[in-house]
């Protein structure tokens, strides 16, 4: 870490990361008549924290001068909470041995953790809990599971039956697997027990082999038949736990694929099976190159006086072919009431906790830092104005990416957050559901130029009001799950103001069971939100769940099925449930708290003038206009139940080829895709460019990308001039180049 301290006779750098901190707070305390400007610059290497790095008010900058914590001429700095793990050898506990099989023992490497001075172990699956992970190579390793995801079920067993008897918590297996976990502690499952789109983990209390039922800690887990909400009468089987899809965690004997590890919580051995040479783990094992500011021999040996050369669009990155287990169960770094402190070009990983925690303050900023390997959460703001996380990569984190709360809805003043120019992706490892790359709340904040992908449920939740969605390439999602979005609102009617517009949203398809995953929902009357100049491509477009006021025009569809859907289900199935229940009591309450009928609510909000307990569910005031809509076999899909007066539609295009045509500077390697690399989750995965045709069905067997140097024109302009739609500047969608990112693709992109 470097620092200059003239005034005292000395120049060096400091021994960690708040005593520079404090040497700034006690020269600013010294009267002066100009203003100062401090920057704390960390030499390359690794900086453990065993307890977080706090910044309050005191610590803080100004808008002219803020306060810059950042990499030293870009090398590679990490802030880490976890220990590198040293003592690798071969198993050799004849116990632990007999619980595998024979196959498996020769790849099985153990280090035990207590003689490292680890007894923390954290807490398994809990949702609030810190759990202890092992990190080898930049990558997060699988505790042992059974199916493991390359099985032919690809990692999924299914409920036989629920019992009658019990509280929910117990349920038939088929096949005799768990018999084999006798002699396992802590065992736990997890899995999508009622709905397609709502997990849960429950610890294993107890198996009955001779009767083949597992009894679990969690009641009310499965369910034979759930009850109709209105009767009581059980008749719904849609929501039934049986065949519902599992899997077990944390079992010893299913320690079997590389990359898979267990640890003993009584011994302290951690047991794994490395996913390349055994020998290389061993070799790191002689020193740990984690001293404060001291980097890796590899580090080093790459690292220059000048900038290192990076992949095109990626930040600096630690490959690092050590093991790490994650330690510390708080922040990394939280900023409390602080102001204009900017961080620059840091790798945050390690902790079983959130990496950066912001509440209240102004002007923070997160700049070209690389945010990951985390149990919790990427960057929570909550409150403050103005933060901004701009051309950060955000990966591997177990509860979600980036948390926007501030600004006050009574009054409707902005909060002004924005996450710019991210890629975010692999976000949802341990909580699976509504644990999204972007979470928004309160109001006034902006979401743009980001490459969000590689998740098993929604990308971006959208509530409070007036946020701004833009610019955005947001693919891959809903992996794991049905019944959702990739962008995903609902339940609020006074949640409105929102803008999504110039995004591509493409290969959003979820696990089609039941209700197929959505690139836009707007659900359970969601209302006021502008669906504007977006391209959507093989994925269900825009699903308006009865809500109100909802425009979605001047957008491009291709390939989706449907295109559009809207409901009147305040009409139809969720009537039972408006008057009197949830809906109505929930929504209609939270209209009066907000004093909607007076300024500022009624001239922002106008629309809302309208409501009445018996018009709320009515799915009034929407417009679907000036779309372009190619292939697919059904472009818009209406409920009977929406009266033709309730909605306006007009100057959509769905009369066959408009005339879209790639522009002529695709990427060569797109023309001559190796199908080889097709799977997303492939290093070198780039989806396939060639040019639009449609087959005798009428659906498009090519495919129209615009994002980033790619793109697409409309060819027969009279085409699109005929409806009025306008273009959309496909060249802005995406990561772009800036200080932090140059090149032609996006760090960490598919």
């Amino acid at each position: 870490m470097h620092a200059t301290r003239q005034s005292r006779g000395v120049n060096g750098p400091f021994k960690s990361i708040e005593r520079a901190r404090d040497a700034i707070r006690e020269l600013k305390s010294v009267p002066r008549s100009g203003e100062l400007k401090f920057a704390v610059c960390f030499r390359g290497g690794d900086y453990p924290l065993t307890k977080t790095v706090e910044f309050t008010a005191e610590d803080g900058g100004s808008r002219a001068a803020p306060i810059v914590y950042r990499a030293y001429r870009n090398e590679r700095v990490r802030f880490t909470g976890g220990i590198p793990i040293a003592g690798w050898k071969p198993i050799q506990d004849p116990g632990a041995m007999n619980r595998l099989n024979d196959a498996v023992r020769p790849h099985i490497v153990q280090s035990d953790l207590h003689a490292q001075g680890i007894t923390n172990f954290g807490q398994l699956f809990e949702r609030s809990g810190a759990l202890l992970e092992l990190f080898f190579n930049g990558q997060p390793m699988q505790i042992a599971r059974w199916p493991n995801p390359s099985s032919p079920n690809q990692g999924w067993y299914r409920v036989g039956w629920v019992p009658e008897e019990g509280s929910g918590d117990r349920f038939i297996y088929t096949g005799g697997r768990p018999s084999r976990w006798a002699q396992s502690e802590d065992v736990w499952l997890h899995g999508y027990w009622l709905h397609e789109w709502w997990d849960r983990y429950a610890k294993v209390k107890s198996i009955d082999a001779e009767q083949a039922i597992l009894i679990t800690a969690q009641p009310d887990l499965v369910r034979l038949k759930p009850p109709d909400i209105t009767t009581g009468k059980r008749i719904n089987r849609e929501h039934s736990s049986v065949g519902r899809r599992f899997y077990a965690l944390n079992i010893l004997e299913e320690l079997d694929e590389a990359g898979e590890w267990y640890l003993d919580r009584k011994s302290g051995v951690l047991y794994f099976w490395p996913p390349n040479d055994a020998a290389a783990l061993f070799a790191r094992t002689s020193g740990t190159g984690s001293e404060l500011g001291r980097e890796p021999a590899d580090n080093r040996s790459h690292r220059s006086s000048a900038a290192e050369p990076a992949t095109p669009f990626a930040l600096s990155s630690h490959e690092d072919p050590r093991a790490f287990v994650s330690m510390l169960e708080a922040p990394l770094i939280t900023l409390r009431e602080a102001s204009h402190i900017t961080f620059q070009g840091i790798t945050f990983e390690h902790g079983r906790s959130n990496a950066i925690e912001i509440s209240g303050g102004r002007g923070v900023r997160i700049e070209g830092c690389r945010i990951g390997n985390l149990g919790g959460k990427g960057v929570v703001i909550d409150g403050g104005h103005d933060h901004a996380i701009r051309s950060c990569d955000l990966y591997h984190l177990g509860d979600g990416g980036i948390v926007l709360r501030g600004g006050d809805l009574a009054s409707l003043t902005p909060g002004g957050h924005s996450v710019d120019n991210c890629v975010i992706t692999d976000f949802s490892r341990i909580n699976r559901t509504y644990r999204p790359a972007v979470d928004l709340a309160g109001i006034g904040h902006r979401v743009a130029h980001c490459d969000i992908h590689t998740a098993p449920h929604t990308a971006i939740l959208l509530g409070g009001n007036d946020h701004v969605i833009e610019f955005n390439d947001v693919h891959h999602v809903a992996q794991e799950t049905d019944d959702v979005g990739a962008l995903y609102a609902g339940y609020d009617m006074t949640a409105r103001g929102h803008l999504i517009r110039f995004n591509y949203f493409h290969d959003i398809l979820g696990i089609q069971l039941k209700a197929p995953a959505r690139a836009v929902y707007l659900d359970d009357f969601r209302a006021g939100t502008l669906v504007y100049g977006n391209y959507f491509e093989n994925t269900f477009g825009v699903k308006l769940g009865g809500g109100r006021d909802n425009v979605v025009a001047n957008n491009v569809f291709v390939n989706c099925e449907p295109a559009i859907q809207l409901d009147a289900r305040g009409l139809t199935w969720a009537s039972r449930n408006w008057e009197p229940s949830f809906f109505r009591d929930y929504m209609l309450t939270k209209l009066e708290a907000l004093n909607y009928r007076q300024p500022p609510w009624s001239r922002h909000y106008p629309e809302l003038l309208e409501l009445t307990p018996t018009e709320g569910p009515i799915p009034r005031g929407s417009k679907i206009t000036r779309n372009i809509f190619f292939g697919g076999k059904k472009w818009l899909d209406i409920s009977a139940e929406v009266e033709p007066g309730w909605i306006e539609i007009h100057a959509n295009w769905h009369e066959g080829d408009p005339g879209f045509f790639e522009r002529d500077d695709l990427r060569e390697s797109d023309r001559h895709w190796d199908h080889e690399k097709a799977h997303p989750s492939h290093p070198a995965y780039s989806p396939p460019l060639p040019r639009l045709a449609a087959g005798e069905d009428g659906r498009v067997r090519g495919a129209v990308h615009g994002v980033g140097s790619n793109g697409f024109r409309v060819l027969n302009r009279s085409a699109a001039d005929r409806i009025g739609f306008q273009r959309i500047p496909v060249e802005q969608i995406g990561v772009q180049p800036d200080e932090f990112r140059t090149g032609k693709a996006p760090a960490l992109r598919r």
